[in-house]
């Protein structure tokens, strides 16, 4: 019985630490008030300045360490729902 509650435990953890949480990310966003920095005009095809996942991850942990306090989680988060809604890049493999 032990033994099936530590599985369960890790399996819950290796769930939840392997895929980023895009609800999260969003609230965390709107909670840290990015968009008085970023609004959805900046994220248009048209006007973005970075053209790849890599480049979006140094822009969010930048602004994780700079200004919202993030844990990592968090910072992974959001770069997924920013990723998901506006940029849209290829996932890293």
């Amino acid at each position: 019985m032990r033994l099936f509650f530590l599985l369960t435990l890790l399996n819950a953890f290796l769930f939840t630490s392997l895929f980023s949480d895009i609800k999260n990310g969003k609230e965390m966003y709107d909670e840290a008030d990015c968009k008085r920095c970023h609004d959805d005009y900046l994220y248009g095809v048209d006007h973005r300045k970075l053209k790849s996942l890599d480049e979006l991850d140094v822009r969010v942990k930048r602004c994780a360490v700079s200004y919202a306090g993030w844990f990592e989680e968090d910072t992974q988060d959001v770069l997924e729902y920013l990723n998901k809604k506006f940029y849209k890049f290829e996932d890293k493999k």
